[in-house]
């Protein structure tokens, strides 16, 4: 997900990852979710403060979603805005759509956001990710594709990620690329004070 020197963070539904958060979801009635996220959140250090997990290590997963684009707020920021019509298009390369090539297979395949999923277990987790976040971003459900690229399609888990929430203007967004190590290098000490 995004980042911010100063706050950011709220998110998403998977299966529970072993019988005890299952039987914690039982009795909070929160049901565990799979998060990804593209941006400072990535960083182990970073998610663990962030949502306070005190003295525990997340695991983090390889992982990507389709049928969104990033791009930088600001230009430093990460989001992600769903694209229009990635969804069909490779149905419509079928159909004899625009979007097709001379031989009738797809032109392109769907956008694709490379980051890491994490399996949140609390809803006080979620509200202090959408704290960190801000009103900037908001969740929203999807399929997060878990695993190396390069190695199929990924074991697929309903999800959720923070996209762009446009309360801010589009016009503060600007193409580009965001890199964590870079962040790590750059920034990161300042989220961590």
């Amino acid at each position: 997900m995004a980042d911010s020197e100063t706050t950011k963070g709220n998110a998403s539904k998977a299966t529970p990852a072993s019988p005890a958060t299952a039987k914690a979801s039982t009795r909070t009635g929160f049901q565990p979710r799979t998060l990804f996220f593209y941006g400072s959140l990535m960083d182990p250090e970073v998610l663990a403060r962030v949502a306070r997990l005190w003295r525990q290590t997340p695991l983090l997963e390889d992982a990507w979603i389709e049928g969104f684009e990033l791009k930088l707020w600001g230009g430093k920021y990460p989001v992600v805005l769903p694209t229009t019509g990635t969804a069909t298009a490779a149905t419509d390369a079928k159909d004899g759509d625009a979007d097709a090539s001379s031989d009738g297979t797809a032109a392109t395949a769907p956008p694709r956001v490379h980051g890491k999923a994490w399996l949140t277990t609390s809803q006080n987790q979620l509200d202090w990710l959408q704290y960190y976040e801000t009103d900037a971003y908001e969740p929203v459900e999807c399929e997060v594709h878990v695993g190396k690229e390069g190695e199929g399609e990924g074991e697929m888990r309903k999800g959720w990620a923070f996209k762009w929430s446009g309360v801010r203007p589009v016009g503060e967004l600007v193409e580009g690329t965001w890199d964590l190590e870079e962040w790590r290098r750059t920034r990161k000490g300042s989220v961590l004070r």
